[in-house]
């Protein structure tokens, strides 16, 4: 049973201490004598000057902040002899920020504003299914919408390299079905739960792979119980893709010079 409490590991501590002493345990303060010249700067003294980035933003402890992901595809490689799939995208992350709502009448009818994540209480979403070393991409600098509701939507151009294994029976017509299965890492699914939008899987200027069709892809939630502690759940989203390799320049070039032969 997977459990995110246990993926602490030292080094993953030492990265977090590091990041608690550059953001003075993640409040933004202001000075006394703070000027403000215009109505965004008032806006974000608003908003900041008392924010905490290390408190979930619910409106009272037992609720739960739900976190929809999405995933907008550029380039997807695959390698075989490693067993790494690699999906380079623009990962879409959207919630809503209830210590970041503001009247617009306010400020000038401003209804939203750029703010850069470090500043912002970031899920701590990222890939269970890892292949590569520890990179958690909560920690990554992008800039995020911040609408007056308090939605934030933020969208990191990001690569995920996940554990794939290959199964070569059928080489050159072999196919693999690759998972990228996302969740948090320390929080269940009662404090930090994940969705999907309408359209969960997109394309954005995509670049085909000369070596692999993509078949099919498809985007699914499931959620597990903690049997032995409480009732907690463990909410994941996981995103399958179906590769299939272009099997026509092996086949002229290793199957057709072997059957002659």
């Amino acid at each position: 049973m997977f459990n995110p409490s246990h993926l602490f590991t030292a080094s993953a501590l030492l990265i977090i201490l590091s990041f608690i002493n550059v953001a003075s345990i993640g409040e933004v303060k202001c000075p006394n004598n703070y000027t403000i010249r215009t109505t965004l700067s008032k806006l974000k003294r608003h908003a900041f000057c008392k924010y905490d980035s290390f408190v979930r933003p619910v409106r009272k402890h037992s609720d739960t902040v739900d976190v929809k992901l999405r995933l907008i595809i550029r380039k997807i490689d695959f390698d075989e002899r490693s067993d790494l799939l690699k999906i380079h995208s623009y990962f879409a992350m959207g919630w809503k920020d209830y210590h970041l709502v503001w009247n617009k009448t306010d400020f000038d009818n401003i209804d939203e504003i750029q703010v850069i994540s470090y500043y912002l209480w970031r899920p701590d979403i990222d890939l269970l299914t890892n292949g590569d070393t520890y990179n958690p991409m909560y920690y990554y600098y992008a800039v995020c919408r911040v609408y007056y509701t308090g939605q934030v939507n933020c969208v990191p151009p990001i690569t995920h390299t996940a554990s794939c294994a290959a199964n070569l029976v059928r080489w050159p017509y072999d196919q693999h079905t690759c998972k990228l299965v996302m969740g948090s890492w320390t929080h269940f699914g009662e404090e930090i739960n994940v969705s999907l939008p309408e359209t969960p899987i997109m394309f954005y200027d995509y670049e085909m792979n000369r070596e692999w069709d993509l078949l099919s892809t498809r985007a699914f939630k499931e959620t597990e119980m903690n049997c032995c502690e409480k009732n907690e759940t463990y909410p994941t989203i996981t995103f399958q893709f179906i590769l299939q390799r272009h099997s026509g320049v092996y086949f002229s070039t290793v199957v057709v010079p072997a059957i002659g032969y």
